[in-house]
Order: C-alpha cells, then sequence, then structure tokens
C-alpha cells in the first residue's frame, strides 16, 4: 500500500488533487498506475500533474512542513468525494484530529475546513 504524507498538502500553489498527483509521480510512479491507485482517469491524472508542472516551474518554493502525518493511499480512491474532502474525512474521522487542528495542518483556515467537511458530510450524509 502506497502512503503519503500530510505535508505535500500544505504548498498552496497546488490545489489538493495536483500535490497528491505531483507527489506521487515524484516517487517514481508512471500517469497509469497513479489512475489505478487513486481510481481516476489517465488523462485526468495526467492533465492535474502538468497543471502542477506548470505552476511549479512558475515558482520554485520550498514546502513548509509542519508535521507529517502519514495517510494511506487507499483513502483517495472514493471518488463520491474531491480528493480535499476525502483528506478531511479521513483526518477528522479515522483520525480524530479538531477542524483547527486539520487547519494547521493543511495551513488553510479552520471555517474553510468546516466548510470541506460540511460538504463531504452532505455527500455521504457523515454523522457529525
Amino acid at each position: 500500500m502506497v502512503q503519503v504524507v500530510s505535508s505535500i498538502f500544505c504548498d498552496r500553489r497546488f490545489s489538493f488533487s495536483e500535490a497528491l498527483i505531483w507527489n506521487l509521480r515524484g516517487e517514481g510512479y508512471g500517469f497509469n498506475e497513479i489512475a489505478q491507485l487513486l481510481n481516476r482517469d489517465d488523462r485526468t491524472i495526467w492533465t492535474l500533474y502538468h497543471r502542477a508542472e506548470q505552476k511549479s516551474v512558475k515558482e520554485q518554493v520550498e514546502r513548509v512542513i509542519s508535521r507529517e502525518i502519514i495517510i494511506p493511499s487507499s483513502v483517495f480512491r472514493d471518488r463520491s468525494l474531491s480528493i480535499m474532502e476525502v483528506l478531511v474525512v479521513y483526518l477528522k474521522e479515522d483520525r480524530a484530529f479538531t477542524y483547527r487542528e486539520i487547519g494547521q495542518l493543511l495551513q488553510r483556515n479552520e471555517r474553510t475546513i468546516w466548510t470541506i467537511y460540511s460538504r463531504a458530510g452532505k455527500k455521504k450524509e457523515i454523522k457529525k
């Protein structure tokens, strides 16, 4: 099983999907492997990677690592939620993080995290 560190989502240049794919590609995974791993279409993976590549070339900024959390790649297989929603739900429900802790970990406002979790809850009828 492939595992992902939470700090990859701290780079605000990338969307959550771009950050995940950029990192997996950097670990040596091919587009097809990433697509299978995340249960996504190859073309989507390719597009997101190249968007991240363009953003990376524009501005070379060191990644800020506040705290590393290991996240199993299998949590990202749920296609009914976005990568961002899956990540927040995982951290909230499986790791029992507070909105504030998730916000600090991902360098996002805790109200934004609450909104993401709420949106995911509406999609999956998650008990809050």
